[in-house]
């Protein structure tokens, strides 16, 4: 098993289960703004996982995990509905189909995408590296980083005597 991970600034699964649209794909680096309790607030993201598995996974369930971690492995955090925090851990099962047509013994293919709003994403600091981590069947199969800096103070305007 193994996989490739590509982070946009937003996407939508297209028609077949194994292409996404994604928008601004590629960026290595992002500025977080400062939040009201001292975490720090990355904008809008999409996260593509693009995953092949050997022909004998396929078409069975297997657990999948998305988690995003700063350079010392301390997990990022999201915020819950009930105004609280908690690690940020996407799990799904997935279940990746045959190539159609394809013969036996072809690896199988999917591609899965996680948006996240602005504001969703909660981050103990700026200027770090972080980094997704994506397991399948309890192992790791893909990891992709990128530098967060802390965004410009915005100029004000008007001013005093």
């Amino acid at each position: 098993m193994k996989g490739w991970i590509a982070l946009a600034d937003t996407g939508r699964p297209a028609l077949a289960g194994t292409t996404l649209n994604l928008l601004n794909v590629g960026w290595t680096n992002t500025q977080a703004q400062p939040g009201d309790d001292g975490t720090w607030i990355l904008p809008e993201q999409a996260v593509s996982v693009f995953i092949e598995v050997e022909w004998n996974k396929v078409n069975r369930q297997l657990p999948f995990e998305l988690q995003l971690v700063d350079e010392d492995s301390v997990p990022a955090r999201i915020g819950d509905p009930e105004g609280g925090t908690r690690e940020l851990v996407f799990k799904h099962e997935v279940v990746v189909a045959p190539v159609p047509h394809a013969p036996n013994g072809t690896p199988g293919h999917e591609a899965l995408l996680v948006g996240f709003a602005t504001g969703v994403i909660l981050l103990p600091a700026p200027n770090r590296w972080y980094r997704w981590i994506a397991k399948l069947d309890g192992r790791p199969i893909a990891e992709t980083g990128f530098w967060v800096e802390k965004a410009p103070d915005l100029p004000t305007m008007g001013g005093g005597a």
